[in-house]
């Protein structure tokens, strides 16, 4: 199995929102480029995966 099915599995009973932005001030990277992540949260607990 996967990271990202491990991921999703365990979150099923919360709601998973994917993200996309281009990071022009290259945060992420050290270049610009398009990010992708899935963020949830749920009982003031935040998780983030960028994809």
């Amino acid at each position: 199995m996967s990271y990202e099915a491990d991921y999703r599995g365990g979150y099923r009973k919360r709601r998973v929102e994917k993200q996309r932005y281009f990071d022009e001030r290259e945060e992420v990277y050290s270049y610009p480029s398009e990010i992708e992540a899935d963020s949830s949260v749920k009982n003031s607990v935040h998780v983030l995966v960028e994809i």
